[in-house]
């Protein structure tokens, strides 16, 4: 759940009422230094605020003047710079009379009815609703794909960086850097980082899944052979477990590890099916259980799609996966030609829309565009052997051809100066 914190100054009441607004919804919030654990509230304070990821501040008449305990949460968080947005509320007072260094803030100035005998109740009303609209907007458009190309900066000391996280920022990350790490060919590093983090239940359940999401990779030589049967069965155990917790959350963050956790699943079940002396029931067993992976994965990716108007480089990276997923377990089962086929289209057209998506949005990122178009030729030289149209296929072939041909001369030029380097430290050695 996204934790919100609640700052106040002198009008604590309000704080209390507006933190009533979010019970039973996807927040939780927590009211400054409520019912202190310490005899410094300030201790307390900052503990509260490292473990929130939003916040609002109640900003009204403290003898005359703002409270300077609030100024002091207002500046921490500031400094802090894990809570993104602060929602200021004005409350009879002006925008005018912040310091000008607290200038250009989201601010909404309210006005205290003297006469109502309810007003904390009515005013925190408007608050809640006025933070859930923008809320609501800024969570639309927020992409989580950005962490990907964002992986050669933030793989340092990732783990380090994880802790001083709050939960649901220190999840997306975790969540993103298993996407991020296959590409870039960090899953050992990540797979070490994963075991330095530790957080709250939530935090951990992610973490758990993580680990088990890179050893499928790790296991299996990076799908190049079967899955041994106790390292699937480990990870078996934990994506049961994880799908059972998130199965009926309606949070997007939760809904994405969903699919990841089907997505895996699924492929972990494909790898394990290479095992040759599996018995015919087991076999048909993780047959199905595939094939049921893979349509709730696929479910929840349209679910996810269809709430979010952003991330376009996201879901095309996930359908790709899937897509491709679904048509190497028809061929490589002998189940469906068609189908096997079916889904080779549409993993084609799915990488085509990433490379070019990505190619647009993140142009100067020269390496993970040439990850995307790789991938791409790859999926459509496989279509290529299908092909029934010559004149197509032909064309098809020599655009492969070309591209292929680029990327060697950059590889024989590289491997030219790991030549040269190596006839160097040969000589070195012969001195």
């Amino acid at each position: 759940m996204p934790r919100i914190f609640i700052g106040w100054g002198g009008n604590k009441p309000l704080a209390d009422e507006v933190a009533k607004q979010f019970k039973g919804s996807e927040y939780t919030a927590i009211v400054g230094g409520d019912k202190p654990t310490d005899m410094y509230v300030g201790t307390q304070v900052i503990d509260q605020i490292k473990k929130c990821d939003k916040a609002i501040l109640l900003v009204e008449n403290y003898n005359g003047q703002i409270s300077p305990n609030l100024l002091f949460e207002w500046g921490f968080i500031v400094a802090y710079k894990k809570i993104p947005k602060i929602h200021i509320f004005m409350i009879n007072k002006s925008q005018r009379e912040l310091p000008s260094d607290l200038l250009g803030v989201w601010v909404k100035e309210l006005v205290r009815d003297a006469n109502d005998n309810e007003s904390d109740k009515h005013l925190a009303e408007i608050i809640h609703n006025d933070f859930i609209s923008d809320d609501t907007q800024n969570k639309l458009s927020h992409e989580r794909f950005n962490l990907i190309p964002e992986w050669t900066s933030n793989r340092c000391n990732f783990a380090e960086n994880i802790n001083n996280l709050s939960s649901d920022y220190a999840r997306e990350n975790i969540i993103m850097s298993c996407l991020a790490a296959y590409y870039f060919g960090d899953n050992r590093y990540l797979r070490n980082q994963l075991e330095l983090i530790s957080g709250d239940d939530e935090l951990n359940n992610t973490v758990t899944f993580a680990k088990s999401y890179v050893d499928v990779f790790l296991q299996s030589g990076n799908m190049i052979h079967e899955i041994p049967p106790k390292a699937f069965f480990g990870c078996q155990d934990v994506f049961e477990t994880r799908l059972n917790d998130l199965k009926n959350s309606n949070d997007d963050l939760d809904v994405l590890e969903l699919i990841l956790c089907y997505e895996i699943y699924g492929l972990a079940c494909t790898l394990y099916l290479k095992n040759r002396n599996l018995s015919d029931t087991i076999r048909r067993t993780c047959i199905n259980k595939t094939l049921e992976c893979y349509k709730n994965a696929f479910a929840y990716l349209e679910l996810l799609d269809d709430r979010i108007d952003v991330d376009d480089c996201l879901f095309n990276l996930l359908r790709a996966y899937l897509n491709n997923d679904m048509a190497n377990f028809y061929q490589t089962n002998h189940l469906d030609d068609d189908k096997f086929l079916e889904y080779l289209d549409k993993s084609v057209a799915a990488r085509k829309t990433l490379h070019l998506a990505f190619s647009a949005k993140y142009s100067t990122n020269a390496y993970l565009k040439n990850k995307f178009e790789q991938e791409y030729m790859i999926a459509l030289s496989k279509q290529c052997l299908y092909m029934t149209d010559p004149f197509k296929k032909a064309l098809t072939v020599e655009a492969i051809k070309e591209r292929n041909n680029d990327w060697k001369s950059e590889l024989d030029y590289t491997y030219s100066l790991i030549t040269r380097l190596e006839n160097n430290l040969k000589q070195l050695e012969d001195q």
